[in-house]
């Protein structure tokens, strides 16, 4: 989708879901693809069961984003002057094979 000007409800069994530009409300699910959303400008969620998930966050209102991947990695991109409260949480177990981390451009 190459703009969502009014809010979206995009939902995948297993296929990846890429938003260009949006605006209002994106709300996107899939069970096993990647999600893109670029330009999210209001209240976004992004979950996927096992993909990559990329939210870029644009304008200057606070509005609460949803980010979730079971397998895969998560990235927020937030303007410059961004005032925002993040919650940040990751987990694995022993038979995942690797370690999750969190890592960010601020301190």
């Amino acid at each position: 989708m190459s703009s969502a000007p009014h809010g979206a409800h995009l939902s995948t069994g297993g296929g990846a879901i890429v938003v260009g530009k949006s605006s209002g409300a994106v709300s996107a699910v899939t069970g096993g693809g990647s999600i893109s959303i670029l330009q999210a400008g209001g209240a976004t969620k992004a979950i996927t069961g096992a993909g990559d998930v990329v939210v870029a966050m644009s304008g200057d209102e606070a509005e609460p984003v949803n980010v979730a991947s079971g397998t895969g990695s998560v990235e927020i991109q937030l303007p410059k002057d961004a005032n925002a409260t993040l919650d940040l949480e990751t987990a694995y177990t022993k038979d995942f094979g690797r370690k999750t981390s969190i890592k960010g451009d601020w301190d």
